[in-house]
């Protein structure tokens, strides 16, 4: 409620800016004007903002950038309400009686803007450039103490030769943010990387033969597990075909029916299947255990992992 009754307030009393588009031949800005008051006595602000700036495009007058500054106040535009304040006190005569009015709440706006430093140093190109939130920014901007709106904001930094970046950051009110410019260390293709807290670093990829650790590490099990599975699988159907043959098989006068024989030459086959598959489950297993066990602990250099199988078959 105080809020509201003082940008009423401050409608009467600015007021004034209206009939200077009168007489300049401006009737459109006269009736902006009027509509942006009733939309602020409303609360509607963003309706309000909208008609006092176009009013103020058609025909720039001190009341209405005064009622501008203060309705962009209201909606939260810190920087933007600064800006219209410092314009409307430059247009000011001394002896204006509204001059002590804006310029008081220009003091009061500048304490509670928020700024972001866009921090150099001697890895950032001299011919770096900033985009942010579509404003172009040179190196004379750097170090210094940018006011911008309360809120999230984008970065698009584009330095010759060297990837363009993008970092995101959000201000409050009466905060003071700075942002790092260090280019990479080492320059690749031109692409959209997100931002990286200061101080924060990617750790190098663990790798075992050019695959992830992770992944070798399920993929070993795997064949380890599927190994064993096979084995003993195998095994059994081969016990039981072994057991068809011992039945079927006279061992005194060492002969067999054919169903006995049969039995006997499939035992052999999925013997030796079972042995293979044993044999792989034991090497999965092993190479599994042996990637776990390596695996490097955080922070500490990682490198890739060389496995080899070595003897005779």
């Amino acid at each position: 409620m105080r809020s509201s009754a003082f940008g009423f307030a401050l409608l009467l009393t600015f007021a004034a800016g209206a009939p200077a588009a009168a007489q300049s031949g401006r009737p459109a800005a006269v009736a902006l004007f009027d509509e942006g008051r009733d939309a602020l006595q409303r609360g509607d602000l963003d309706v309000a903002c909208s008609k006092f700036a176009e009013s103020n495009r058609l025909d720039p007058a001190t009341g209405t950038a005064f009622n501008l500054a203060n309705c962009e106040e209201q909606r939260g535009r810190l920087a933007t309400a600064w800006v219209l304040f410092r314009q409307v006190v430059a247009r000011m005569k001394p002896d204006d009686p509204r001059l002590g009015v804006a310029n008081e709440r220009l003091t009061a706006l500048d304490a509670r803007l928020p700024r972001v430093v866009f921090a150099a140093n001697a890895r950032t190109p001299a011919a770096t450039r900033l985009l942010v939130d579509d404003v172009e920014l040179a190196a004379a901007s750097f170090g210094s103490a940018i006011p911008l709106d309360p809120g999230p904001h984008r970065a698009i930094i584009r330095s010759p030769g060297q990837p363009t970046r993008t970092t995101a950051f959000t201000l409050a009110a009466g905060e003071t943010l700075t942002v790092p410019l260090s280019a990479p260390v080492e320059p690749t293709a031109t692409q959209t990387q997100p931002a990286i807290r200061p101080g924060a670093a990617a750790a190098p990829e663990d790798r075992v033969l050019g695959a992830k650790r992770s992944d070798a590490l399920l993929l070993t099990g795997a064949v380890g597990a599927a190994g064993l599975l096979v084995g003993a699988i195998t095994g059994v159907i081969g016990l039981n075909a072994q057991a068809i043959g011992d039945k079927d098989c006279n061992d005194r006068t060492k002969t067999c029916s054919q169903e006995g024989h049969d039995a006997n030459q499939r035992a052999k086959t999925l013997a030796v299947v079972s042995s293979v598959g044993f044999v792989v489950g034991i090497l999965g297993g092993g190479t599994t255990t042996y990637l776990y066990f390596t695996t490097p602990a955080r922070g500490e250099p990682q490198q890739a992992t060389l496995i080899g199988l070595g003897g005779k078959w």
